[in-house]
């Protein structure tokens, strides 16, 4: 099923409206529209309609542009508003693009919607997805930080209750859980009780102190199928529904419980709960998993330091050691290539140009736009390592160049604007900075912007005055 783009508009004037349905229709944008004309509807409309793009005049009898992007920036700020007016001037209109407003179009060049629409939402998309990477990236590094401490805390601590205390207030501070509990089974009364807890409200002690747990419940499924319990929607969840009142208390959303272990028994459960929908992925259930599993290699430790096991618990002990530094190593591993992998897609996800020099002027790393107009110009990409002021460019434009990068050389960061004219015009707004190594400076990072559509406007406009001033002198 194909899902449709949701288009607010805010218009009141029928023909208006009949044009820019017919304008959209013509389009390729398969759509569903709703009109509104005044404050009460919009505020309903953000709510209830949801939409995914807001087209607005600049004014109405009873409400305005200006105040209806005002609102949505309070209750959605990440939702594409263009203004499509035919008296908004185009000072005004420059004014609202820096306010935020997504981009606006004249009445009389109805004809250029559809495709700003189509990049605006393009444009929004691609926000989104950075907003969930650097997301993903920030709750990863919480947990891989939650494993790190864990790890340690096992090397150091040489009794259960200051392991478990230490494991709940590991999980709040670098997990960034909302609560953590672990609790003990009492099978034959079927019961668990809390042991140790961290972020646990005290008058809801009470709830987690002797408790029987439910048939089917989350303690029930783990001591029953030996794996851990998962829920990433607690409210909507029908199986947990007795936990419902307390989870929209207490701002519970997801929660997963994992099995501790004593020689190879289950006998408690580490309870995580999050205040984040759908936190646990495969990722994060792997490292939590393995959070438990060495939780319950330390139990086991601390029973044979009780049988006075000395000689085998300090070879085991070791080898535990050697565990947790390779565990060290595989999670920086991890950290590094995630990082990598990250800052390699957010530097390619742009149609911006990004390169770094070196001192002797050979080029250090870029990114693949940069590569491709390396492909146009030179007609073929410039190597990493390969000096940068190629030959290909005029003398002139050579020794201009090599005068800026020995600018950023000095320690200087500044900005600058480019014309050429070949093999297209193009206008770019380029800016240099100085790359330290310690206290010296190894070479100039550099991102070029295309600047072509804001100079040509820029130039239209002054034509425009110009022509005017002159008709006006006539």
């Amino acid at each position: 099923m194909i899902t449709k783009t949701k288009i607010l508009i805010i218009e009141h004037n029928p023909n208006d409206i009949e044009l820019l349905l017919y304008e959209l229709g013509k389009s390729e944008i398969n759509f569903e529209a709703k009109i509104i004309q005044n404050e009460q509807e919009f505020r309903k409309a953000l709510e209830k309609f949801v939409p995914d793009i807001i087209l607005s005049d600049y004014s109405l009898p009873s409400f305005d542009g200006p105040r209806a992007f005002e609102i949505k920036e309070e209750i959605n700020p990440d939702i594409p508003f263009i203004i499509v007016s035919g008296t908004v001037g185009e000072e005004r209109a420059v004014e609202l693009i820096k306010k935020g407003v997504t981009d606006y179009v004249l009445k009389d060049k109805l004809f250029t919607l559809p495709q700003k629409i189509i990049r605006a939402l393009k444009e929004a998309e691609k926000k989104k997805e950075k907003v969930v990477m650097n997301e993903k990236l920030h709750k990863a590094n919480n947990l891989y930080a939650f494993i790190s401490q864990i790890n340690q805390n096992i090397v150091r601590v040489k009794d259960e209750v200051t392991l478990f205390r230490n494991s709940c207030n590991l999980a709040i501070e670098f997990g960034k859980f909302k609560i953590a509990w672990i609790g003990m089974f009492d099978i034959k009364n079927k019961k668990i009780s809390l042991i140790e807890e961290c972020g646990v409200v005290n008058e809801d002690l009470k709830l987690f102190i002797n408790a029987p747990y439910e048939n089917t419940g989350p303690q029930d499924y783990v001591l029953r199928n030996d794996k851990y319990f998962i829920c990433n929607d607690i409210p909507n969840d029908f199986e947990l529904v007795n936990w419902k009142p307390y989870s929209v208390k207490r701002g519970i959303n997801s929660c997963i419980v994992l099995p501790i272990k004593k020689s190879g028994i289950i006998i408690g459960t580490f309870n995580l709960y999050s205040a984040e929908l759908h936190f646990s992925g495969v990722e994060e259930i792997r490292l939590l998993v393995e959070v438990t599993k060495d939780i319950s290699f330390a139990l086991d430790l601390f029973e044979k330091e009780k049988q006075h096991i000395y000689q085998s618990v300090e070879k085991e002990k070791r080898a535990a050691e050697l565990i947790i530094a390779n565990k060290e190593l595989m999670i920086a591993e991890y950290q590094k290539e995630f990082a990598q992998n990250n800052l390699e897609a957010l530097i390619n996800n742009t149609n911006d140009l990004m390169w770094s020099v070196g001192r002797d002027f050979n080029l250090i790393t870029s990114n693949k736009p940069f590569k491709e107009m390396g492909k146009i110009n030179f007609g073929g990409t410039i190597p990493e390592g390969s000096n940068v002021l190629s030959a290909s460019y005029s003398p002139e434009m050579l020794k201009h160049f090599k005068q800026l990068y020995e600018r950023a050389f000095t320690g200087e960061a500044f900005i600058e604007t480019e014309h050429f004219n070949f093999p297209v015009e193009l206008w770019t707004e380029i800016s240099y900075s100085p790359i330290y190594k310690g206290d010296r400076i190894a070479g100039a990072a550099c991102h070029s912007r295309d600047i072509t559509e804001r100079k040509l406007k820029e130039e239209e406009r002054i034509k425009m005055v110009s022509s005017i001033v002159q008709h006006s002198k006539n």
